[in-house]
């Protein structure tokens, strides 16, 4: 490796955004699939041919299609426990 390897300029976070003016749904702007078929910027749920309420629901509501927490993992982060093992694994599981 000569040490010039192309690195993401990470120092300002969301410039990508700022720099992509009228991308917004109300921009008027017409969005096509790889294939040019268009499709819209946002798509509510009286977009979808469900009926809402009963095929997909809000979040932390029957049927649960989209998770059982209202925030889901945005207010409760994945519990990853992390430790080392203790010589044997039986003394490890009697911590």
């Amino acid at each position: 490796m000569d040490g010039t390897s192309q690195a993401p300029n990470c120092a300002a976070p969301g410039a990508e955004r700022a720099a992509a003016p009228g991308a917004g749904p109300g921009s008027g702007r017409q969005f096509l699939t790889l294939s040019g078929q268009p499709v819209k910027a946002v798509y509510r749920p009286e977009d979808a041919p469900i009926d809402y309420a009963r095929d997909l629901g809000d979040p932390g509501r029957y049927p649960f299609t989209r998770g059982p927490y209202e925030t889901m993992y945005r207010g409760r982060l994945w519990p990853m426990p992390q430790f080392a093992g203790s010589r044997t694994a039986a003394r490890t599981q009697r911590r």
